[in-house]
Order: structure tokens, then C-alpha cells, then sequence
């Protein structure tokens, strides 16, 4: 009987785990380098990956607050596809 219950928690505690792991693939933000130097040169202004991570979680968060950046991401892709 004590064995069972300590593969069961052994067996919870593995599934917490992979939940975990899980959730933290699905939410993280990687951000290549060459990228970061790209936002750098352009804004002039250091940033860093996690600073752009931060914004691009609250950015798909709280979409509510970003219907301009909506609309220049469709004007940009619509000039994407034409170009």
C-alpha cells in the first residue's frame, strides 16, 4: 500500500512537472539576438531580449490596448505581400 502511494505521488509530481514545462513552452518568448540588434539599431536605444519578451507577452495579453500596432502590422504585411 505504501509503495502504491509513493509512485502515485512520484507519478503526480512528474505530471506537475511536465504541466510546468509545458505551460513555460507555450508562454515563452524567445527572441533571436540578430533580432534584438536590429530593434537596437533602429531605435537607438539599447534594449534587451527579456525587455522585448516582457512587451510582446503584455502585448498578447492585453491586445485590447494595441489596436495600432494592430493596424501597422496589417499595413506592413499587406506591403509585404505586394513587394
Amino acid at each position: 500500500m505504501e509503495v502504491t502511494k509513493k509512485e502515485r505521488d512520484s507519478l503526480e509530481d512528474e505530471i506537475a512537472t511536465k504541466g510546468r514545462e509545458l505551460h513555460k513552452m507555450n508562454y515563452e518568448q524567445v527572441i533571436p539576438t540578430d533580432q534584438v540588434d536590429i530593434v537596437d539599431k533602429k531605435l537607438n536605444v539599447p534594449t534587451n531580449a527579456k525587455e522585448l519578451s516582457d512587451l510582446m507577452l503584455d502585448f498578447r495579453q492585453y491586445l485590447g490596448l494595441y489596436p495600432d500596432i494592430i493596424t501597422f502590422m496589417r499595413e506592413r504585411s499587406v506591403i509585404l505581400l505586394l513587394t
